[in-house]
């Protein structure tokens, strides 16, 4: 090209220092009109290639050799820390992957740390190149900066504290459901009819036979201290009434015996069906409730983030500058929070406004208070705060960011640093960072096992029984008034 000479003295002029500053956009586009001025002059025409690009792409990576960046820096675990003993040294996953493409375009970095609406108005005025943050693009960034191809994905999700779990006795009724319990109930209802309305029936219509028997059989014994004697079997004829059927059922459920034997084919039958029915039931909720006092799983207040909005007992903390605080906003260009919210987002107990990581840390093991956030950032905060015990609420991802590095509008390397980022992503590299730095895996399960079954578990039981033995003896007490005033 007939420019090449021109190029060269350009080129020269820039080796004045050993560093230079990036090239502005003026000077990109004196390099592009060199470029095109031979070809409208030659009329050269290429419709599947482009050489121009190509020698301007040339020279970017030349001159790139030479420049020193100036980076803002927003600190946030595990996407990127910073280590200021030595200067400052950049680690974690946007950390690392800088570092990779510093090494490979061969550029150097001026860091600054920086908080994050302060580095946006920096970047916006043009006092530096690049900010590194796990940033997620809003509609009104596009005419603001320049923005990267999305280097990795992050998602939000609820989390809150559970408390001490030192047992409940809510576990016995929380074995079974509220459906099956009423099923339950029904069918020993049910049985307990039967047992008592068949004999009935039968002597209603004649239908009794001597040799066949529906009473009641009780074990006793002559000597009111034991039964040195023997055992003797008293039955009382006809003497089933509703509440020895209502014993006979609880006896079965109980795994504690019948009471009622009987030849008649149709209480057998019943019979049968309350021993079958009684001992699925009790196998069924013995299992339950082996499990729910060995493995703690708590009752959570809401099922999802919109049984929260205007719920004043319980307060949602969110970072202001996450990307999931703007689903909260009227709109992208405002920062009034929808008025469903308003008295749930980052209210007491919650810190006002939180905008870091480190004010994020101090809403963790507060009482009522719900916490909306990225699962990368919430694992890394749990594990470096040894915080309390921690739970997700439910499964679900409560908006999902594309990460991007945000870069100084018109910047002139915006495209070397996308065709590399793509380099990387095709290579394996970045999918390597990930894994490194943002492990999907928690610290926290949705579960907490219990070491022992405490008093707690049953204390509950032990106030019915206390007040089942009081009654017992009140009962005993009027039956003696009741026994004396007749004599």
């Amino acid at each position: 090209f007939r420019t090449k000479g021109r190029f060269k003295h350009i080129q020269e002029a820039t080796n004045e220092h050993d560093f230079h500053p990036a090239v502005t956009a003026k000077q990109y586009k004196i390099y592009s009109a060199l470029y095109d001025e031979p070809n409208k002059k030659n009329n050269f025409k290429c419709k599947t290639c482009n050489p121009n690009q190509d020698l301007i792409k040339q020279h970017l990576v030349e001159l790139i050799k030479r420049a020193t960046l100036n980076v803002l820096l927003h600190k946030m675990d595990p996407y990127l820390t910073v280590d200021k003993k030595n200067g400052i040294e950049v680690s974690g996953f946007i950390g690392e992957l800088w570092k990779v493409l510093q090494s490979q375009l061969r550029f150097r970095s001026y860091y600054e740390l920086v908080e994050f609406n302060e580095g946006k108005k920096i970047l916006q005025r043009g006092g530096a190149d690049i900010m590194l943050s796990p940033y997620a693009i809003e509609s009104n960034d596009l005419d603001m900066y320049d923005i990267s191809m999305p280097i990795t994905t992050s998602w939000y999700e609820l989390y809150i504290r559970t408390e001490d779990d030192d047992g409940s006795s809510v576990s016995y009724m929380m074995a079974f459901s509220n459906n099956l319990w009423f099923a339950f109930s029904c069918t020993f209802c049910l049985f307990t009819l039967l047992l008592w309305g068949i004999p009935h029936f039968r002597k209603k219509y004649g239908l009794e036979n001597p040799n066949h028997h529906t009473h009641v059989t009780f074990n006793s014994c002559n000597n009111y201290f034991g039964c040195s004697q023997g055992l003797q079997k008293k039955s009382l004829q006809n003497s089933n009434n509703f509440v020895d059927s209502l014993l006979a059922v609880i006896g079965s459920m109980a795994q504690q015996g019948v009471l009622i034997s009987s030849r008649v084919t149709s209480v057998r039958v019943v019979l049968l069906c309350v021993y079958i029915f009684s001992l699925l039931m009790y196998t069924s909720y013995s299992a339950v409730l082996v499990s729910r006092l060995a493995v703690g799983k708590p009752n959570l207040p809401f099922n999802d983030i919109s049984s929260i909005a205007g719920n004043d007992e319980y307060s949602l903390c969110v970072r202001t500058n996450s990307y999931i605080y703007s689903i909260f906003k009227e709109n992208d260009s405002s920062n009034r929070i929808k008025q469903k919210w308003v008295s749930v987002i980052n209210q007491p107990p919650c810190q006002r406004s939180p905008s870091t990581t480190e004010e994020m840390a101090y809403n963790l093991c507060k009482k009522k208070v719900i916490i909306l956030e990225s699962r990368n950032i919430m694992s890394q905060l749990i594990f470096k705060e040894n915080a309390c015990h921690m739970i997700r609420m439910n499964h679900f991802h409560y908006g999902t960011a594309h990460i991007n590095i945000l870069l100084r509008k018109n910047f002139t390397y915006t495209s070397l640093f996308k065709e590399k980022l793509i380099q990387l992503h095709t290579s394996g590299l970045i999918q390597l960072l990930e894994q490194r730095f943002l492990k999907r895996s928690s610290p926290y399960q949705t579960t907490s096992w219990n070491n022992s079954v405490t008093l707690g578990h049953i204390k509950d039981l032990i106030f019915l029984y206390s007040c089942a033995i009081i009654l017992s003896i009140l009962l005993l007490g009027l039956e003696k008034v009741i026994y004396y005033n007749k004599l």
